[in-house]
């Protein structure tokens, strides 16, 4: 996540000092300019493209942030998966767990 917002400051600033005057500072016939281009650059990594959405009709990311964010959830539903795996193995009895994958993989 640090990497990410640090290469979208990275952008922001390349803008501000290309558009800043000799006492570095954005002249203010300019600012809207940087303004526009600063937003940009975070729609870019928050929304992706001219659509301006996070995820596609499948729910597949379409920006760089929105990617953060499924891969960090993939991660805890992974970990809560593993352990209502471990609970399910160490409190059921063998006959039951196997009856339950039976009527899992019959769905």
């Amino acid at each position: 996540m640090d990497r990410l917002f640090g290469q979208m400051a990275r952008e922001i600033g390349q803008v501000v000092m290309r558009e800043a005057g000799t006492e570095g500072t954005v002249p203010v016939e300019r600012l809207a300019r940087v303004q526009l281009q600063a937003r940009q650059i975070v729609d870019r990594y928050f929304l992706g493209g001219p659509e301006r959405r996070p995820f596609d009709d499948n729910n597949q990311p379409l920006a760089a942030f929105p990617e953060v964010i499924s891969r960090g959830q993939q991660a805890m539903i992974d970990i809560a998966l593993e352990r209502q795996a471990k609970l399910l193995k160490q409190y059921l009895p063998e006959d039951v767990r196997r009856k339950l994958v039976q009527m899992w993989l019959r769905r």
